[in-house]
């Protein structure tokens, strides 16, 4: 198997890139129907709250992670910022569904 080349490179990360940007679409507008439906804020019996505020920290953290790799990231304090962030993202979801 050959390595891609530049361009390919670019290709295939712009195809990622709207990829996740249409799952979030998609998962943000899903999750705002339910909420109508159930005249809740965060519907009880839904995983997708969850699924769009994780994708996101995954996001940043691989992103955090891969940038740390080829030295241009704010290092550790950037990842534990992060996780930071999920954990009080969390912390505020479970908070909504009680």
């Amino acid at each position: 198997m050959k390595k891609m080349d530049e361009m390919e490179q670019a290709h295939t990360l712009q195809a990622i890139r709207i990829t996740f940007l249409y799952s979030m679409i998609f998962e943000i507008v899903y999750w705002i129907m339910e909420c109508i439906t159930a005249k809740e804020l965060v519907t009880k019996d839904s995983i997708m709250f969850f699924l769009i505020i994780t994708q996101g920290v995954v996001l940043l953290l691989s992103q955090l992670f891969l940038k740390g790799k080829v030295g241009a990231s704010k290092g550790i304090l950037g990842i534990i910022a992060a996780f930071v962030f999920a954990l009080i993202a969390l912390a505020v979801g479970f908070f909504l569904m009680k």
